[in-house]
């Protein structure tokens, strides 16, 4: 058997569970709590049923213990008696005559038209309710809801409980509304007797059951309630808090202030529903205020959440159309201050403009999950949760079905399910910062290691340089010169031009990062060519697999070929040089370009390596780590006769 505040606990449990886990992969089970409000009501409604109940102004539980923890509603025919204030244990025939009527119900439909306005007057309730033995002469207790507008409860003729004023006219009569407990020693048998006043609203009579049990059974049951209500206000009121330092903090995510005023509301709201906190923390305050509270509440949420779905969606949101319910709940913001009674009739109007709201709604949440919208299908499974909360309470307002109001647990789930999915975008955010700033960490050590390996590049550079202009080269190719002459003044002449031309590359090149591979080639081959004029001898470069186009760092190869002279020429040998071009295989998204540089003597005798400075390797390879950081590898084979060095370049395909 189950009762209100147990449904509603069992809500608030299962949709915490379901929303601290990823909304994207539980949907489904999220989803499957639309049907709980139902079929639970459904439940506690026929186990109720399964108890005693009231008829013809009797309830018998004669057959029936009450045990300190349970509770039975007093629902059923009680004895109605529209127009009269009748004293305890004066109704009966002569003074009233009798008539019955459900009871929770309203009284519009069991009254005649000339009474007055629909839904106003004065009426007494009145029920027996006769006790097992074993619960006569112990505390029993009531737990009483509000009723439209005021009333007072009488039990075996003492007054136990009032809300306001009820009277027989207007000005006679002061409204409130505050659920209360009420304790009495039970005698055999108990009369229940409750005058009722409504002059301020359409509907006049009990919305919600009386319930009888144990004491401590009631009390248990109204601590919960006020707990719920207690946990409902402080979550939302948490959750304001947030999205508004939020949106203090990022001025940027305007769809966090419209998100924090939908959560106030939503505190307004409860705070003058459910156990009206609002009355428990300011008795003082006037019921018309109260009212006003919560109806300002109920027409201010949804033009602040399509406020809050236009900035997260503007693709899908449609514009006027948020426009025209802005102006539609506007007017009747404005008409709380021109209404004092028959709020009805503009909530009326408000529960259609909200059911086409959330028709509006659905249709932005599903085309923002056909796009693959952030959090869209999360948003989506806590919305239709709150739509069909919406619906029930709507029905159960206008007295078409019997079961509860779900509107605050649906208006959880909603709020819960965007808060995660708000929450998941924020931790992505912080994530994609998170990561930003290694990123730029990693960025910056490696241009710090770039800067370094620059340094390293012009000051390897300038002694490259001066190896290839030191003295003893230019003394021996300005000796060469003179010789020739003498003896061939043409070849001196063509010699004097390879040598001018090459330090005319060499000038060019000096200090670039990258160079065609076709200057690389032109410095070689000048190179080569006064070597030959002043050696005397014949040497061969075979260039295979290239375009010329090629961007390769200033001097490597002609940093190899000097090297080449060093350890390899001999009078009675001359030597070869290759330099092959190839593109291997490589990884997706990749191009490798592998060159192979091979010089060779055959002549050279056999016998171990002449060591050198290392001076052009260190070169060579602080060159291509300034050019290809971190994106080359070398490797090299040398014996007596032959020397092969291969460079291999990875970059991004284009």
């Amino acid at each position: 058997m189950f009762a209100n505040s147990d449904i509603e606990k069992l809500m608030s449990e299962s949709l915490l569970y379901c929303f601290s886990r990823n909304s994207l992969k539980n949907s489904i089970a999220i989803l499957s709590l639309l049907a709980a409000p139902f079929l639970l009501a459904g439940c506690f409604r026929s186990g109720f049923q399964s108890l005693p109940h009231v008829q013809n102004g009797i309830l018998d539980l004669t057959n029936y213990s009450i045990n300190d923890r349970g509770k039975i509603r007093l629902d059923g025919e009680w004895e109605f008696c529209f127009g009269q204030f009748l004293e305890p244990g004066g109704v009966n025939s002569h003074q009233c005559a009798p008539m019955f009527a459900q009871f929770p119900g309203y009284w519009k439909d069991r009254v005649s038209a000339e009474s007055g306005p629909e839904g106003s007057g004065y009426a007494t309730y009145r029920v027996i309710v006769k006790l097992h033995a074993q619960d006569l002469n112990r505390t029993l207790a009531l737990y009483v809801p509000h009723a439209f507008t005021a009333y007072k409860l009488f039990i075996n003729g003492r007054l136990a409980a009032q809300n306001g004023t009820p009277g027989k006219t207007a000005e006679t009569t002061r409204e409130q509304f505050l659920p209360l407990m009420v304790t009495f020693l039970s005698n055999a048998p108990v009369e229940i007797l409750i005058h009722v006043s409504n002059f301020t609203s359409t509907k006049g009579g009990f919305r919600q059951s009386i319930e009888l049990g144990g004491e401590q059974g009631i009390l248990q049951y109204k601590q919960i309630l006020l707990t719920q209500d207690s946990f409902l206000i402080g979550s939302m009121l948490v959750i304001g808090l947030y999205h508004l330092t939020l949106f203090f903090l990022r001025r940027s995510e305007s769809y966090a202030i419209y998100f924090a005023l939908c959560a106030f509301m939503f505190v307004i709201y409860r705070m003058t529903t459910g156990e009206y906190f609002l009355v428990i923390l300011f008795p003082q305050v006037k019921w018309i205020l109260m009212v006003k509270a919560f109806l300002l509440s109920v027409y201010l949420s949804p033009p602040f959440f399509l406020l809050f779905v236009q900035r997260l969606y503007p693709a899908e949101s449609i514009t006027w159309v948020v426009r025209a319910f802005q102006g539609a709940f506007g007017l009747l913001v404005v008409s709380l201050g021109f209404i004092n009674s028959a709020f009805e009739d503009t909530l009326v109007l408000a529960e259609i403009l909200i059911l086409l709201v959330t028709v509006y709604l659905t249709y932005v949440f599903f085309l923002a999950a056909i796009h693959k919208r952030d959090g869209a299908r999360g948003f989506i499974a806590g919305f239709i949760v709150f739509f069909a909360t919406i619906v029930n309470d709507i029905l159960f307002e206008r007295d078409v079905i019997q079961t509860e109001v779900f509107a605050p647990m649906g208006l959880l789930a909603l709020m819960l399910s965007h808060s995660f999915v708000l929450f998941r975008r924020f931790t992505r955010v912080i994530e994609t910062v998170e990561n930003q700033q290694i990123e730029l960490s990693k960025s910056a050590a490696l241009r710090e290691q770039m800067y370094r390996i620059s340094i390293q590049s012009r000051r390897m550079e300038l002694e490259m340089l001066k190896k290839t202009i030191q003295p003893h080269f230019l003394i021996n190719s300005l000796a060469a010169i003179r010789a020739w002459l003498i003896e061939s003044p043409e070849k001196s002449a063509k010699l004097l031009d390879d040598f001018a031309g090459e330090m005319r590359i060499i000038q060019r090149i000096a200090g670039q990062r990258e160079i065609a591979l076709s200057e690389e080639i032109a410095l070689c081959e000048f190179h080569l060519r006064l070597m030959e004029a002043r050696r005397e001898k014949k040497y061969s470069f075979y260039v295979r697999g290239l375009n010329g186009k090629e961007r390769i760092p200033p001097m490597i190869f002609h940093t190899m070929i000097e090297n080449a002279f060093t350890h390899l020429d001999k009078e009675d040998g001359n030597l070869s040089f290759f330099l092959i071009k190839s593109n291997p295989p490589s990884q997706k998204g990749e191009i490798t370009t592998r060159y192979l540089f091979i010089a060779q003597n055959p002549a050279m005798k056999t016998g171990p390596v002449k060591p050198g400075s290392g001076m052009g390797l260190r070169y060579i390879k602080t060159r291509l780590e300034e050019s290809y950081p971190g994106m080359w590898s070398t490797s090299q084979e040398k014996s007596r006769k032959r020397h092969a060095f291969e460079i291999l370049i990875k970059e991004l395909a284009s």
